[in-house]
C-alpha cells in the first residue's frame, strides 16, 4: 500500500462518497440519539466488551426503523473462508444478518468495523507520515490487518467500491477502499462528537446498493429461476456436435466445477459490447487475485445467453489500468486476430463495464467531467474504426464507467509529482477458448514442444508489431482442438497465449511509461526488468521469462536433486531484494542468470533433473514403464541418469550469462570451456519426419542434428559472449534450440531418448506460502502456476506464491 493511501478530511469524505437524502437530520438530533458510555480507562476494559455496547447503540440509535444492523462476529468466522479471520463488528442488512451464535457471511457483509482501544498506538494510519504509513510493527500490523478484511470483502462479492470504520478507541475513521487504494478520513472523537460517525451511519443506511459499492451489472442468479436450471443442465448435460460426438468436453466439466457448490452466488454478468449489451451466467470463478490495490481478475467458464446451447466460453473481468496509450485487451486480440496469428485466443465482445444512467455511486460531478474527456481520449487512442462509430455514449442503454477514484485525490494533494496509484476500470472480455493449465502437460516432450510453439505464438504477434510483455504461467495454456476426420473425432492439444492486457504496440513512442511502475508478472520477469524497473521490455526479455516458465513447470513435475522445492520456489520465484523501500530481483535469479547455473538452497549443488527409473521410452511404447514416476531423492544421484530437458535449460542458462556478462560489462578470465560438449551425433538411418517435426521444419528450418550445445564456447571471448547473448534477441533461435532437443537427435549419447512417463505428482506443498515482508501482511496476491490473468501483473511488490479462492483446474 506504499502511496496508495490518501488521509482527507471529513467533510469531503461525506460530501464526495456519503451523499446526502432528503430530509437528513440535524447534528443534534445525531447526538442525542447515540447512547453509549464504555470506561476505556478502566483495566477491566476490553474490545469484546466494548462490541456488546457499541453495537447495541448503534441498532438502538442511528440504524433503528432501517434495513440494517450491526452484529458481533468476532467469534464466529465464515466456515467458507479457509484463512478464518474475523472482523469485529459488521453492518448486515435484516434479511441477510445471521443470527445470535451463527457464523458470518463475507459475502452479506455492508461494511465492516474493526476496534482497536488505542487512538494513537493503534491507528493503521499515520497522517504525519508522507504515505500515511506507519512505522511501528504493531501499527503496520493492523494496517495489515483491515487491508485483509477489506480484500477478503472484494472477493466475496461484486463489488465497485467498499466502506469500513475503523474505531480507535473514542476516535473512528472512516475508510473508502477501491482497486486504486484507499482514502481514510482524518480521525475525529466520536464520543465527543457522535454527530460525525451518526451522519455517516445514517446515510449509509439510506444510500442505494451502487453507492454502498455493489456492482449493479452483475445480478444474482435465484435458484428458482430459469437461467439457474439452464446453468444446471449445462453442468450434467455433455455437448454434442452436429455429427453427433462429445465435444468440448472439457469446458463443461470446469463449469460443473464452478457450480458444484449450490450455496455459492452465481451472477449474470453484463458486457457492454460496442454492438450492444450482452449476459453471460457464471458460477464461481476458477481464479481470482487477491490483494488490494490491483486489477482484481477473475476467470470463470460462462454460458452466452445469445448462444444459451452452444460452445461454453471464457469470461474474464478485471479492472483493467486505464493510462494513456494502453489499450484495451480486446483491442489487441481483434487485431491479433484479423491478422491471422495463431494459438491466441479468438474475441467474442468486450467492453468496459458501466453503470445505469440513473445510477451514481457518490462521486462528485468533477469525477464525471474527467471520465467524459477520457472517454474521448479512448475513442481517438484505443478503440478500432467501426468500434467507435457504432455506439457512442449517447446511445448506450447505460452510463458512466465504473473508474476508481482515490488517485484523483493523491493527484490534487500533491500536484506535479506523478501519481502512485494507477487508474483503473472495471473491463469484461469473452474469447471463445477455455483452456487448460500447462500444468496438465502429459510428459516433459510435450511440455518443450508446446513452450516452442508458445514462443512461435509470441513470434507472430511480434512480427505484427505486438509485445506480449506478461510471459508467465497463468499466461500460456493448454488448448483441446476438435476435428472430424473420417467419420471419427480427433482431439489434439496446442497451446494458447492469453491475456494481452499489458502488450504494447512496437510502434509506440517509449519515451514515457504508461504506468507507474513495472509491468510483468514478478516470478517470470527477467531479472534485468527487475532489477530495472523503469527500462523498455524487449524480446530478450520474453525469452528469458520463457526460461523461468520451464523452469518453473520442471522443478515441481520432474524428478529431479532438490530436496525442498518449497524454498527453492520461494528463493528463485519469489525472491526480492529491498532498498530504500523498493523492491528488486531476488538474489537466486539473478546469480543463475549472471552465473549461468542453478544452486540448489542449502545444498551447494547444482540443480539437474533426472530420468524416472525405469521410465518408459516415448518412442518405444512397448517399453516397460514404471508404476509411478520416482520422486527426488528415492536413489542416489551418482546413480541416476539425466533427463534431455537438462540440454534446454544448460543452453539458454549459457545465453542468458552471455548476456548478463555484457549488460554488466564484466568478463570472467579464468573461465574455461564448457565442460559436457556433446560429441557430433553417430550417423542413423533417416525416418520420415512427424507431423510434429514438420512444424518445426516448416516454419523455422530446424536442423534436428544440429548439436544444442556447441563445443568449445569460451566465455572470455567478448565476441562469443556476443554471439551467444544474440540468440535471446530472435525468437527463431530458441524455437530451434527447442526443437533439436526436443527431437532427440541432438542429444548426448548418455542422455538416450525422451521417456513418455516422466511427470511426477506436484511437488510443491498445496499450502505452501512463502515468507513476506512483514509490513505487507497477507494481502498480496499472486497469479501463480496455473491460473490465467490471476494476479495483477504491475507491481511494485513482489507476491507471495498461492493465492485464495482458486480452485485447481484453470481456464483462459
Amino acid at each position: 500500500m506504499d502511496g496508495k493511501i490518501v488521509v482527507i478530511d471529513y467533510e469531503t469524505m461525506m460530501n464526495d462518497h456519503v451523499p446526502s437524502p432528503e430530509h437528513e437530520p440535524c447534528d443534534a438530533d445525531f447526538q442525542s440519539s447515540f447512547k453509549f458510555k464504555f470506561n476505556f480507562k478502566s483495566k477491566a476494559a476490553s474490545e469484546s466488551k466494548f462490541y456488546e455496547h457499541f453495537a447495541k447503540a448503534i441498532n438502538n440509535g442511528w440504524l433503528k426503523g432501517t434495513n440494517f444492523k450491526v452484529v458481533v462476529t468476532s467469534a464466529t468466522p465464515d466456515p467458507s473462508d479457509p484463512t478464518k479471520q474475523r472482523v469485529d463488528l459488521v453492518i448486515y442488512t435484516l434479511d441477510s444478518a445471521p443470527g445470535d451464535g451463527d457464523p458470518a457471511n463475507w459475502s452479506a457483509i455492508e461494511l465492516s468495523i474493526e476496534v482497536k482501544l488505542e487512538d494513537v498506538s493503534d491507528d493503521p494510519f499515520d497522517e504525519n507520515a508522507v504515505t500515511f504509513q506507519p512505522s511501528s510493527t504493531e501499527r503496520k500490523n493492523n494496517l495489515g490487518q483491515v487491508l485483509s478484511y477489506s480484500s477478503i470483502l472484494f472477493e466475496n462479492r461484486q463489488r465497485t467500491h467498499q466502506f469500513s470504520l475503523v474505531i480507535l478507541g473514542q476516535c473512528a475513521r472512516i475508510v473508502r477502499w477501491d482497486r486504486a487504494g484507499a482514502l481514510v478520513s482524518e480521525k475525529f472523537n466520536y464520543v465527543e462528537q457522535p454527530w460525525m460517525l451518526g451522519r455517516f451511519l445514517w446515510r449509509f443506511a439510506r444510500m442505494s446498493a451502487a453507492q454502498r459499492g455493489h456492482d449493479t451489472t452483475a445480478t444474482r442468479v435465484l435458484t428458482t429461476s430459469d437461467e439457474y436450471r439452464l446453468m444446471r443442465e449445462r453442468a450434467d448435460v455433455p455437448q454434442k456436435n452436429a455429427e453427433g460426438f462429445v465435444v468440448n468436453e472439457h469446458a463443461r466439466l470446469l463449469f460443473k466445477e464452478s457450480v458444484r457448490n449450490s450455496s455459492a452466488q452465481w451472477w449474470k454478468l453484463r458486457i457492454d459490447d460496442s454492438a450492444g449489451p450482452r449476459f453471460f451466467l457464471v458460477g464461481e470463478p476458477h481464479f481470482q487475485a487477491s490483494g488490494l490495490p490491483g486489477r482484481a481478475t477473475r476467470g470463470y467458464v460462462a454460458v452466452d445467453l445469445a448462444d444459451p446451447r452452444g460452445a461454453l466460453v471464457f469470461l474474464k473481468d478485471a479492472w483493467r489500468v486505464a493510462h494513456a496509450g494502453i489499450e484495451r485487451e480486446g483491442n489487441i486480440l481483434r487485431y491479433l486476430n484479423e491478422k491471422a496469428v495463431s494459438r491466441v485466443p479468438t474475441l467474442v465482445c468486450h467492453g468496459d463495464v458501466r453503470m445505469r444512467k440513473d445510477e451514481r455511486a457518490g462521486e462528485d460531478e468533477a469525477d464525471i467531467e474527467d471520465d467524459h474527456i477520457e472517454d474521448e481520449e479512448d475513442d481517438v487512442e484505443t478503440e478500432s474504426e467501426d468500434e467507435g462509430k457504432s455506439v457512442n455514449d449517447e446511445e448506450r442503454p447505460c452510463g458512466r464507467r465504473q473508474q476508481t477514484v482515490s488517485q484523483k485525490y493523491w493527484t490534487a494533494r500533491e500536484t506535479g509529482a506523478q501519481c502512485p496509484m494507477k487508474i483503473h476500470r472495471h473491463y469484461r472480455i469473452v474469447v471463445r477458448e477455455v483452456g487448460l493449465p500447462m500444468s496438465h502437460f502429459k510428459n516433459a516432450k510435450e511440455l518443450v514442444y508446446l513452450l516452442a510453439r508458445g514462443i512461435s505464438a509470441h513470434d507472430q504477434a511480434y512480427q505484427a508489431g505486438i509485445l506480449h510483455r506478461d510471459i508467465s504461467a497463468g499466461n500460456v495454456l493448454i488448448q483441446i482442438k476438435e476435428v472430424v476426420k473420417d467419420g471419427k473425432l480427433v482431439r489434439t492439444r496446442d497451446v494458447l497465449l492469453t491475456d494481452w492486457e499489458l502488450s504494447k504496440r512496437l510502434d509506440q513512442s517509449d519515451a514515457e511509461p504508461r504506468q507507474p511502475d513495472r509491468t510483468g508478472t514478478w516470478q517470470f520477469m527477467s531479472a534485468n526488468a527487475l532489477s530495472n524497473p523503469w527500462r523498455v521490455i524487449g524480446v530478450e526479455d520474453e525469452m528469458e521469462s520463457f526460461f523461468h516458465l520451464l523452469l518453473f513447470y520442471a522443478i515441481r513435475y520432474l524428478p529431479h536433486n532438490c530436496k525442498d522445492v518449497g524454498m527453492f520456489m520461494e528463493e528463485y520465484f519469489d525472491g526480492f531484494t529491498k532498498e530504500n523501500g523498493k523492491y528488486f530481483c531476488g538474489l537466486a535469479k539473478l546469480a543463475a542468470v549472471k552465473g549461468g547455473s542453478i544452486t540448489l538452497p542449502n545444498q551447494a549443488v547444482q540443480l539437474v533433473f533426472y530420468l524416472p527409473a525405469e521410465a518408459q521410452d516415448e518412442n518405444n511404447p512397448g517399453s516397460s514403464p514404471s508404476n509411478a514416476p520416482s520422486a527426488p531423492g528415492r536413489s542416489s544421484d551418482a546413480d541416476r541418469k539425466p533427463h534431455p530437458i537438462n540440454v534446454v535449460l544448460d543452453c539458454m542458462l549459457e545465453w542468458l550469462h552471455a548476456q548478463y556478462s555484457l549488460i554488466n560489462e564484466q568478463q570472467d578470465p579464468t573461465a574455461g570451456p564448457l565442460a559436457g560438449a556433446p560429441p557430433p551425433p553417430e550417423e542413423q538411418a533417416e525416418e520420415a519426419p512427424t507431423e510434429e517435426e514438420m512444424w518445426f521444419i516448416d516454419e523455422y528450418d530446424v536442423d534436428f542434428t544440429d548439436p544444442a550445445r556447441k563445443k568449445g564456447t569460451v566465455y572470455s571471448e567478448r565476441a562469443k559472449l556476443e554471439e551467444l547473448a544474440a540468440n535471446l534477441k530472435e525468437h527463431r533461435h530458441v524455437v530451434s534450440l527447442f526443437g533439436r532437443v526436443w527431437s532427440g537427435k541432438a542429444l548426448d549419447a548418455e542422455l538416450g531418448a525422451w521417456p513418455r512417463d516422466d511427470k511426477v505428482p506436484d511437488q510443491l506443498r498445496p499450502d505452501f506460502r512463502p515468507d513476506r515482508d512483514p509490513e505487507h501482511g497477507p494481502a498480496l496476491g499472486s497469479k501463480r502456476a496455473s491460473l490465467h490473468g490471476g494476479r495483477d501483473a504491475a507491481s511494485e511488490v513482489p507476491p507471495p506464491t498461492k493465492r485464495r479462492s482458486t480452485r485447481n483446474s484453470h481456464v483462459g
